[in-house]
């Protein structure tokens, strides 16, 4: 055949799925080399297993070494071969006389090797024997059953690569149901601390009720966001445009709620953290600041430097904002929500924060540790 480098990359891709190398004596494999020690009355057997660099032996008889150097492995010659080969003397063969295995210990003389073909057409290794002396004519016996030997040999590498896969399954599933135990764990804990915090100060049953499900919404969104990446970042974009939809927020364009910052990725942690935090502005400017009114504004904006993230809402009224009003008033009244905005989120975040009313109305600016991932958004 005409031995390719993609060839060979092929082979050694279908080696190291089967997950044979580098691993323990297996009875199963070494009944294979007993028995064809036995069948050809050779000292030597080998299951050999050639990757880039060495063969390696999965199961030996005779042979103390555990691999060789691929360059003096006779086996090289064997995989490229569709069928048997014998060396009756190494001395007298050019390709091996000066081979190392030949020159010194095991003193190769004699040589036959089946070459291992899985059903995906490609050759891993080979079944072989060896003996320190010469054979030819009578003296080669019990090479037939060599072959069909290899053969159910390569039927056994199949089926234990088919389990190895199976086991593999099931071995990431454990995991993955692991983590969304992990996960939802988390967020039972998160929308147990909801109901237990959502009713301070709320006047009836239906406030408490909407309150709750806004915010069980806006956790379902980064949730989902999260799952996108399979929870290990999300596009702050994204969860910004999911978290400000409901307030008249397009993004992209100059509409209620206006959004400049550079598409980026932050962690699972900070995601939710972010989310709440846009859900309670959001809901506060409804109810008492720029998104009451028609005409209101607010600039939600995000950047980064060097050490620290920083993250702005700016509310923007078209009224003159007293320093003292009812508005004001409402908007530091101590309830889950503000306690959400004002102690816990900057907590979550690591950052310090400064709030307040100025001209054109309330701000709330956020310093927070680096919480972006350089991942591709």
């Amino acid at each position: 055949m005409n031995y390719t480098s993609d060839i060979e990359a092929d082979r050694i891709a279908a080696l190291v799925e089967t997950g044979l190398l580098d691993t323990s004596q297996d009875e199963r494999f070494d009944r294979y080399t007993r028995l064809a020690s036995a069948l050809t009355d050779c000292p030597i057997a080998l299951i050999t297993l050639l990757d880039d660099k060495r063969q390696w032996f999965k199961s030996r008889v005779g042979l103390d070494v555990e691999q060789t150097p691929r360059s003096d492995a006779f086996c090289d010659y064997t995989i490229r071969g569709q069928n048997l080969m014998i060396v009756e003397d190494a001395l007298k063969d050019p390709r091996f006389v000066n081979n190392a295995l030949v020159t010194g210990d095991p003193f190769i003389r004699f040589y036959a090797g089946v070459p291992l073909w899985l059903s995906s057409g490609h050759c891993i290794g080979a079944l072989c024997v060896i003996d320190r002396k010469p054979r030819s004519g009578g003296e080669l016996t019990g090479l037939r059953e060599l072959e069909d030997l290899a053969q159910t040999l390569t039927l056994e590498i199949e089926a234990h690569t088919k389990d190895s896969k199976r086991v593999q399954a099931m071995a990431d599933q454990e995991i993955v149901i692991a983590e969304l135990k992990h996960r939802m764990g988390n967020l039972y804990t998160n929308v147990a601390a909801l109901i237990r915090n959502s009713d301070d100060g709320l006047a009836s049953r239906e406030d408490f009720s909407t309150q709750l499900q806004n915010r069980v919404n806006m956790m379902a969104h980064a949730q989902r966001r999260l799952a996108e990446r399979d929870f290990r970042s999300t596009d702050l974009s994204a969860l910004v445009g999911d978290a400000v939809r409901d307030f008249g927020g397009t993004h992209g364009a100059s509409e209620r709620i206006v959004i400049d910052g550079a598409p980026c990725s932050i962690n699972p942690r900070s995601a939710m953290s972010i989310a709440l935090m846009i859900h309670e502005l959001g809901t506060n400017a409804l109810k008492h600041g720029a998104l009451r009114d028609a005409d209101g504004r607010v600039n939600l904006s995000w950047r980064q430097d060097e050490s620290r993230f920083h993250i702005e809402w700016v509310e923007n009224t078209v009224a003159h904002v007293p320093q003292c009003d009812e508005t004001q008033s409402d908007r530091h009244r101590v309830g889950f929500g503000s306690t959400l905005l004002y102690r816990i989120i900057p907590m979550e975040l690591g950052g310090t924060l400064d709030k307040g009313f100025g001209p054109n109305g309330f701000f709330y600016k956020l310093q927070a540790d680096s919480i972006l991932l350089n991942e591709p958004v």
